[in-house]
């Protein structure tokens, strides 16, 4: 919908767009809402040390210099 909205701006039919985008997106806040409230549903992790920070950084860079021509 926003897509949609963004293209007839010009040509000011974007209305009905954009406030279907918001039912959407009311919709998506309610679910998350929703999620949230199950029990087990927050949790919390502990931060990744320096290693596998390093590790995962160097597999991105390979993986950027390997697939560029």
């Amino acid at each position: 919908m926003g897509i949609a909205g963004a293209l007839l701006v010009p040509l000011g039919l974007d209305g009905i767009f954009w406030q279907l985008m918001g039912y959407g997106l009311d919709w998506m806040i309610a679910v998350a809402l929703w999620v949230t409230s199950l029990p087990g549903a927050v949790g919390r992790i502990t931060a990744f040390g320096v290693g596998p920070l390093l590790l995962g950084t160097a597999g991105l860079v390979v993986l950027w210099a390997g697939g560029c021509p």
